[in-house]
């Protein structure tokens, strides 16, 4: 199966290899460019943990200081890896999203032992600080990075979707499914979409893609690259 692989360009690769290990060719077509944005960060030493709901999010913290001793609770397998990678050796996977993390924050942690510390992209979604600020915890969230959309497709890319040669395509996050779709919307491309089944994380991502015309819409089981591949 040729696989078109819509994630950032630092977290195609791990993808692709995965699809390889299956049988699959991934090819990375990035929607989403990443940049850091923040140039410092607050005092760490009165946080009780620190909240990461992106590898992203872990990359950009790391870039910005030495200092691994806050206890890192991360929304899925991803980000935790990608922590334990950078050195932190205190990590916590809820196994979902951000309402799953919000829950074990809720399971493993006190109020009143001090705030937490969100390293967040631009664009997050609902459910983890309105959840945590209702359990009287003090919620603090800064901007680490951006997630810009690219202005279109490539040209190798269009040229291949206008001759139907990608059998799926995989998506990880509502905004990047969104700007897949006004992409290929833009690039008069939709009927490209008939010959190829779309793989989402989630319901929430598989909404936002709802409206072309694929040959099969699917969403994963649990939001985790392991149990999307698996629909493959």
């Amino acid at each position: 199966m040729r696989v078109l692989v819509t994630r950032p360009r630092e977290d195609a690769g791990e993808t692709i290899a995965a699809l390889a290990a299956l049988g699959h060719e991934g090819v990375s077509e990035p929607l989403l460019v990443v940049r850091p944005v923040a140039r410092g960060l607050p005092d760490l030493s009165g946080f009780q943990a620190l909240l990461i709901t992106s590898r992203n999010g872990v990359r950009a913290f790391a870039r910005l200081t030495d200092d691994r001793s806050l206890p890192v609770y991360a929304v899925g397998p991803g980000s935790a890896a990608e922590a334990h990678a950078a050195g932190f050796s205190d990590v916590h996977d809820a196994r979902g999203d951000a309402h799953a993390l919000a829950d074990l924050v809720l399971c493993r942690l006190d109020p009143a032992r001090g705030p937490l510390l969100h390293g967040a992209g631009r664009d997050v979604a609902a459910g983890l600080k309105e959840k945590l600020i209702a359990h009287a915890f003090d919620f603090q969230r800064i901007v680490l990075y951006a997630a810009e959309p690219v202005a279109g497709f490539s040209t190798v890319c269009i040229e291949e979707l206008d001759q139907g040669t990608f059998d799926a395509v995989l998506f990880f996050s509502p905004r990047t499914a969104a700007v897949f779709a006004a992409l290929i919307s833009r690039a008069a491309l939709q009927q490209a979409c008939r010959s190829m089944t779309a793989y989402c994380l989630s319901d929430a991502v598989a909404d936002a893609v709802a409206h072309l015309p694929w040959k099969a819409l699917h969403s994963a089981a649990a939001p985790n690259q392991d149990a999307l591949l698996a629909l493959l």
